[in-house]
């Protein structure tokens, strides 16, 4: 590991900063950081430091995200690093455990980031290590008999911190951003709800939509809205009431939410939807494979530069500099003293909690 203006190795005894951006570490000296700010850096993994690159990063995307204008691709490499973006999935499981072999592979060849789950059928005791690829989290609200439930994953480096909701088929969480916090809700509306159970999830999305207004909203999951036309927000078909129908529409038109997909997911349907109050901000909206009998899954591409955890600055110990004569001389004299102190009738955790102890001493 180096120092990156420098490119110098890093010394035990040398102050250091990891960029909260681009996670390259930075000699305390090489980016002209008095040891005042650095002391409150280190002490407070929660205040973010931005090297020089990545702050003119950021103010640019700033400027560009106060406008809501969707940033054109540009040919010019160093312009594009300008723009990060979440991989999105939104799909209808039928049994995450079922397709927990397959969804590493799924996931690399997507690169995925965050992914909205419904019908994910697991049971509370299962646990996500379980059924879950390598470096990936998950939140997650799951029914007693096993059926239903739904599922947010995300990458292991995203700061996210879990929402309380009210209602059984949804979960909601909160995604730290460098700009507004993104607000991600997974829904399961089943063909089986009743109608209080449909009402209920309704003022869920609805509250969630008011209390975060100012923020980025991500809801998505299986709704089984088949009779709506999507492009023209009409009522086409019954197989549900009008009531059930309008009662929706009118929840994602107050709410300003904007449906996104607009090919069918499921037969000739549009089952599994992707809402948010920022259009402007989804630069890809694209099927991929389902999973289920929803035969077609939905991958989005949303602008979105989201905080990583601060690394763990390593001790680096320099072994060359190492009195070894002292450290045998040490070691000697605790055996010994080990073996004045214990007996053969000595019971082994007796020993073994002495040994610990001589051990934390060194340290």
């Amino acid at each position: 590991m180096i120092c990156q203006p420098c490119k110098q190795p890093f010394k035990q005894d040398e102050n250091a900063i990891a960029c909260d951006t681009c996670d390259q570490w930075f000699h305390q000296i090489c980016v002209s950081m008095d040891i005042e700010t650095f002391i409150t850096h280190t002490n407070d993994v929660d205040i973010p430091w931005h090297c020089s690159d990545c702050t003119i990063l950021l103010e640019n995307e700033n400027r560009e995200s106060d406008t809501d204008v969707v940033i054109q691709p540009d040919n010019n490499e160093k312009n594009k690093k300008k723009v990060d973006k979440l991989r999105i999935l939104v799909c209808n499981f039928q049994s995450i455990w079922s397709k927990r072999n397959s969804l590493e592979k799924f996931f690399k060849d997507h690169q995925i980031d965050v992914v909205i789950g419904s019908e994910s059928h697991l049971k509370e005791r299962t646990k996500n290590s379980e059924f879950l690829p390598p470096h990936y989290l998950a939140e997650r609200r799951d029914r007693e008999d096993g059926k239903g439930g739904v599922i947010i994953i995300y990458r292991d480096w995203m700061k996210v911190d879990q929402i309380p909701n009210k209602v059984p088929e949804i979960v909601t969480v909160k995604i730290q951003t460098h700009q507004k916090p993104v607000i991600v809700s997974a829904c399961y509306r089943s063909m089986y709800n009743s109608k209080e159970q449909n009402k209920q999830l309704a003022e869920e999305i609805t509250d969630i939509c008011k209390k975060y207004k100012n923020h980025h909203l991500w809801i998505g999951g299986d709704f089984n809205l088949p009779d709506i036309d999507w492009n023209t927000n009409s009522i086409t078909s019954n197989q549900y009431s009008k009531e059930l129908n309008e009662q929706y529409l009118e929840v994602f038109e107050t709410s300003g939410l904007h449906q996104m997909v607009n090919f069918t997911t499921r037969k000739k349907a549009i089952l599994d939807l992707m809402l948010t109050n920022r259009p402007g901000f989804v630069s890809n909206c694209s099927p991929v494979p389902g999973f289920s009998d929803h035969d077609t899954a939905v991958l989005l591409d949303m602008i979105c530069h989201p905080q990583r955890h601060k690394p763990i600055q390593r001790k680096v110990m320099c072994w060359n500099r190492t009195d070894f004569t002292a450290l045998r001389n040490d070691v000697r004299d605790k055996c010994r003293i080990l073996c004045n102190t214990t007996s053969d009738e000595t019971p082994v955790n007796e020993i073994w909690n002495g040994i610990k102890n001589m051990v934390k001493v060194c340290q």
